[in-house]
């Protein structure tokens, strides 16, 4: 599987890819524009068992923290939640529950304009992507 959409579209690595782990600066493409990610990133076993535990930590904190958000959300505290939300986001992204990450996302931005309904129903929402998270990333953690 390529590891880039220009892997992907060049049938193989892009120019000025080797494969391989990612170990030294990216040549900049003309007009000084930054270089699409040419490399494959493959983790040490040191980075995959701390993967493992930031996995399994975020499993074990996940119910708790989505409880919190619906608490702070019904107790109408926007800024406690904004902090909340952005944790979440930002690190359901990194163990790849992009939909949870999304919700969590669109959660953030509905908090000052939308009514307290719309903002159940995000919640709700957020609560089903959590449990799909879950059930995932237990199937792939061990």
């Amino acid at each position: 599987m390529p590891a880039t959409e220009a892997e992907d579209e060049a049938g193989g690595a892009a120019p000025g890819g080797s494969g391989g782990r990612a170990d030294g600066p990216a040549t900049p493409l003309p007009g000084g524009r930054p270089p699409v990610p040419t490399r494959r990133w493959e983790m040490t076993a040191q980075e995959q068992d701390m993967m493992t535990r930031f996995r399994r930590d975020f499993l074990a904190l996940l119910d708790a923290r989505v409880a919190r958000i619906g608490h702070l959300v019904a107790d109408r505290q926007p800024d406690a939640a904004q902090v909340a939300l952005l944790s979440l986001q930002s690190s359901s992204a990194m163990v790849g529950a992009a939909e949870l990450a999304a919700l969590a996302g669109q959660l953030r931005s509905a908090l000052g304009e939308a009514q307290q309904d719309e903002l159940v129903e995000l919640l709700l929402q957020l609560d089903a992507a959590a449990a799909v998270a879950r059930s995932a990333l237990e199937s792939t953690t061990g």
